[in-house]
């Protein structure tokens, strides 16, 4: 691992306990220039035709106290331009919202944030509550946030993170406010 990346390896060295060994020994003395610097066929913007959110997948959170007005028009919105939004919730059924119930299209357990493009954030300080206290609703959030997907936080939603949570090969991720409306998604210092 020496032989890929220093860093890397000594954090792995660190994280197991262990000194770090020496580097194998080289298969040639030279290092290869890469055939390749950008690949269109890996890249989603490279691709022909319109961009924007035209079939990507937005996952809108849903539960109990949601601002209903505001995840409704988001959706409206998305929908017109032809993204395909769904409302996620911790399961199936009808969820109270400040106006009328909001129908759950699909669990969290069901749809993970792995087949999701980006994740809209519900107002409301009852839903804010009620999502930090899902386990699911913030390993969601945070898998999102990790892999640079976009979030959208409604009314007045925020998602605190630290340098811990904010991948440096992310070049849009920029810091967000201290005090989080999530207090489950604020890092929590790791375990022994």
């Amino acid at each position: 691992m020496r032989n890929v990346d220093e860093t890397l390896a000594r954090r792995v060295a660190d994280g197991l306990g262990i000194e770090l060994p020496p580097p194998m020994p080289r298969v040639r003395d030279s290092v290869a220039a890469p055939e390749v610097d950008t690949s269109p066929a890996l890249s989603l913007l490279a691709r022909p035709g319109r961009t924007g959110v035209r079939g990507r997948k937005v996952a809108l959170l849903v539960a109990e106290g949601c601002q209903a007005a505001a995840l409704r028009s988001v959706h409206e919105a998305l929908s017109r331009e032809g993204a395909v939004p769904k409302f996620v919730g911790a399961r199936l059924g009808a969820v109270a919202s400040d106006g009328d119930p909001i129908e759950v299209d699909v669990s969290f357990e069901a749809a993970p944030s792995a087949v999701w493009d980006a994740v809209v954030l519900p107002g409301g300080a009852e839903a804010q509550v009620a999502l930090a206290r899902l386990d699911a609703a913030v390993t969601f959030v945070r898998e999102q946030y990790l892999h640079c997907k976009t979030l959208l936080a409604l009314g007045g939603a925020t998602v605190c993170s630290t340098s811990r949570y904010q991948p440096s090969h992310c070049p849009t991720a920029a810091p967000t406010p201290a005090s989080s409306s999530y207090p489950a998604l604020r890092p929590r210092a790791p375990g022994p």
